[in-house]
């Protein structure tokens, strides 16, 4: 591939992006920190961990938060006017799918600040054990509410696709699925059980937005020409 023709389509730039966030995400958020504590280890498990990888955390969660703001908002953005060619006039979906995006932002930042402050603390004498208790209880609920964001996300956004097919149509299938997992999964704190069959619905539907992001951002790639109006758009 022409890398000059690359870096002079703005939908293919959007396209490395996502491809950029999906790979420091996974070696931020999974590789790097190893095995997070859960919510119902010991607070003596909890403390140790972040004791011994407290650094090893803050690492991975660093370079996480350079994979959404750096690389993923330019994906969102990207994929915004790539959807709305296609949806044409009023582009509601895919502004709700920026929605999605931008919450998915703000709350993963809210459960990363849970972990970080038991990261950055964990030797502090005076963070007592009710107060690792409820950062841990904190960053299991942001997590369960970030699972709604990207629900709003990869649902509106498949959507738009199934109506138009602005993209890969049978992409709507993956992303419509992948809402219907994280809606359900979220619902594991009525019964409490993080390891319970809904929280795995949950955590099926995760990995398969991050594939749904990585085959956007193919498809987006491979287009040869500027997203434009399609015939339903044009009809509006």
């Amino acid at each position: 591939m022409d890398m000059h023709g690359l870096f002079r389509q703005w939908w293919r730039i959007g396209g490395v992006f996502g491809i950029i966030f999906v790979v420091l995400f996974i070696i931020g958020a999974i590789i790097i920190p190893g095995e997070p504590p859960m919510r119902d280890d010991s607070i003596q498990e909890i403390r140790q961990y972040f004791q011994d990888d407290g650094d090893i955390y803050l690492a991975g969660d660093y370079m996480v938060g350079i994979a959404f703001v750096l690389f993923f908002v330019p994906y969102l953005v990207t994929l915004r006017w790539v959807l709305g060619s296609g949806e044409g006039w009023p582009p509601i979906w895919s502004w709700v799918t920026v929605a999605g995006g931008l919450t998915m932002l703000v709350l993963g930042g809210t459960g990363a600040a849970a972990f970080g402050t038991l990261a950055l603390s964990a030797d502090n004498p005076e963070i007592d054990d009710s107060s690792v208790r409820l950062l841990m209880e904190m960053n299991s609920y942001s997590f369960t509410l970030f699972s709604f964001g990207m629900a709003l996300f990869v649902a509106s956004a498949s959507l738009v696709i199934l109506r138009t097919g602005v993209l890969w149509r049978w992409l709507a299938g993956l992303g419509l699925l992948a809402a219907l997992l994280l809606v359900v999964g979220a619902a594991w704190t009525i019964d409490g059980d993080e390891d319970g069959a809904l929280a795995t619905l949950g955590f099926i539907g995760a990995p398969a937005t991050l594939l749904f992001i990585i085959l956007t951002s193919i498809n987006m790639i491979m287009m040869k020409e500027e997203p434009a109006p399609t015939e339903r758009a044009r009809a509006m």
